[in-house]
């Protein structure tokens, strides 16, 4: 498990960091990247130069419960864009219904150590008598440009508590404070350029970043404070470049490829367990990724209300950990994106189609753990993924992008699920 647990941490980082610091329309969520809008454009250290409002650009997204917009400006030669999401902040509190909303609980068959996540029910069934969970996020961006040069950075940050109380019948038991949090910060800087090669396209572009990540419990019990650090604290510090380059383009056809390149060292906490200051458990981790993202891209445009395009990538990634025992993995996975945009009234209604089909991962892990050298190999199974989406341009000015994800074969979701995170409404103007 802990060899999994140590893979899937490369990739889930990887993915974290290009989402955090990123936004996209819903045409790009309709067609899966294949077809970009302004939105997607505006704050790409690339791609900002196409973007030209004569005043200003603006979009946003409609969530329930988050905020996502951003704006872009010109001054003469100077390029101005500001992207922002999170959460609005609130707090849920949950308590059992019985009297002053406490529960007193038998000294025996409990066990202080219990970590509560979330509204759960204790090693003995005792529930928490009130539970408090805060959810912020924000995640900020500035982009910078000029010339053929865009220079982006950022914040994201994302802190989270826990907290509840569980009070002993027996007088002689003290009471139980817990006190869980999870700390969350990435700063980032991003530099893109600009130019052509042989006539063509050509970007490059290069980022840094370190993600901060701290997840604790403190239990308190009389004169007592343990504090846990979590086993998923641990920061990352990551270095990414990459370059594209559209290497055949004609009225209807265009054709290019990327390379993308990211290194990543995670860097563990030595203490896992604390009591009164005094550390009880210490840990010996450190790792590190190398991933690399080849990838084409084509579209065809055969007649004028009809564009057709397609995405491939081949990533792959290698891992590797240095402990009492040390082991290395490699994981390679392939996805294509298909895409259809059709116009159905010109400058007015457009309709996106887009298809994703991911043909799974190999995993394969080199331990030195026993004499025998295990060599472990794993295969994780393909998906479909299909969505669509309307385009309605009510102005020359102001447009409402929408996108709804109709098939995801990787899970099933409830109604609810559907209409937080599978449908998607965005507004954008540009003067």
């Amino acid at each position: 498990m802990k060899k999994m647990r140590f893979v899937a941490i490369g990739a889930t980082m990887i993915l974290a960091g290009s989402l955090a610091f990123a936004q996209y329309s819903m045409t790009n969520t309709a067609t899966k990247g294949v077809f970009k809008t302004d939105v997607d454009n505006y704050m790409d250290v690339n791609t900002w130069g196409g973007v030209q409002p004569e005043k200003i650009f603006a979009f946003t997204n409609f969530y329930s419960s988050s905020l996502n917009l951003g704006a872009a400006k010109s001054f003469g030669n100077f390029y101005l864009g500001a992207y922002f999401s999170g959460n609005i902040p609130r707090i849920q509190t949950y308590q059992n219904k019985t009297d002053d909303y406490t529960v007193d609980v038998s000294t025996s068959g409990y066990s202080s150590t219990t970590v509560p996540t979330g509204l759960s029910t204790l090693a003995t069934g005792v529930t928490f008598p009130t539970l408090t969970y805060d959810i912020k996020s924000l995640n900020f961006s500035l982009l910078f440009g000029f010339g053929n040069i865009g220079i982006k950075a950022g914040l994201y940050y994302y802190p989270n508590n826990l907290s509840a109380k569980v009070n002993y019948t027996d007088a002689s038991t003290d009471d139980i404070a817990y006190n869980w949090t999870s700390d969350e910060i990435e700063p980032f800087l991003r530099f893109g350029y600009t130019t052509e090669l042989a006539g063509k396209s050509f970007m490059v572009n290069a980022s840094a970043s370190f993600w901060f990540n701290q997840q604790k419990t403190e239990i308190t019990q009389g004169s007592t404070t343990t504090i846990y650090n979590g086993s998923n604290s641990y920061n990352v510090l990551s270095f990414t470049a990459g370059a594209t380059y559209e290497f055949y383009k004609t009225e209807s056809i265009a054709h290019s490829a990327a390379f993308n390149a990211t290194y990543q060292a995670l860097l563990y906490p030595k203490e896992i367990s604390i009591v009164n200051g005094s550390a009880v458990t210490t840990q010996d981790y450190s790792g590190g990724y190398v991933y690399f993202a080849p990838s084409y891209k084509f579209t065809f445009t055969p007649v004028e209300a009809v564009s057709l395009g397609l995405t491939a990538i081949v990533p792959f990634n290698i891992s590797f950990r240095s402990t009492s025992s040390k082991y290395s993995s490699f994981n390679m996975g392939a996805t294509v994106n298909m895409a259809l945009q059709y116009t159905i009234k010109p400058d007015f209604l457009f309709f996106n189609l887009g298809g994703r089909l991911s043909l799974g991962n190999l995993i394969q892990i080199l331990s030195d753990n026993d004499s025998r050298n295990n060599q472990n190999q794993f295969f994780t199974g393909s998906s479909i993924d299909l969505s669509t989406g309307l385009t309605f341009n009510f102005t020359k000015n102001i447009s409402l992008d929408t996108s709804f994800d109709f098939m995801d074969s990787s899970q099933m979701a409830s109604l609810d699920d559907i209409w937080k995170t599978k449908i998607g409404l965005q507004l954008s103007i540009k003067y």
